[in-house]
């Protein structure tokens, strides 16, 4: 967590998004709340094999 937190750091100032996507590891939602941040969700698209 503590990397990770730093890592967020580097990049997100407080008041400042965070995208990830709408399914991800708590944790990345957990480091950018922790810094003041507004976490924004990406929606996934659906793939649909091509046959």
């Amino acid at each position: 967590m503590k990397l990770l937190k730093l890592l967020a750091a580097a990049f997100i100032n407080p008041g400042e998004e965070g995208l990830m996507a709408d399914i991800t590891f708590p944790i990345y939602k957990m480091a950018v709340k922790e810094l003041d941040g507004k976490v924004t969700h990406i929606p996934l698209k659906k793939i649909y094999p091509r046959y």
